[in-house]
């Protein structure tokens, strides 16, 4: 897995992923489009620190669109319980 490309997302640059719910340390999002032949880009999130577990990742279609799929992998993240209302 790969970071994203700034220029893939540049779209949503000014929304910045919440740190880890878990140890509060900083996050980082990777996609990964090894799977090209079969259209599937993978995107997720993951916490930086190595001592932490805390990842989420979804895989998407290609037609999806990198900008779809990195603003619906962050908007997943940065939920937390009590905003969710």
């Amino acid at each position: 897995m790969g970071e994203i490309n700034p220029y893939e997302a540049t779209i949503y640059s000014n929304e910045k992923l919440k740190p880890c719910p878990f140890c509060g340390s900083e996050v980082t999002m990777h996609c990964d489009t090894s799977d090209w032949r079969h259209s599937v880009m993978h995107v997720g999130v993951r916490c930086d620190n190595s001592d932490c577990a805390a990842k989420i990742g979804f895989p998407f279609d290609y037609s999806y669109g990198i900008d779809n799929a990195v603003y619906m992998v962050r908007e997943r993240w940065n939920r937390r319980k009590k905003d969710a209302r």
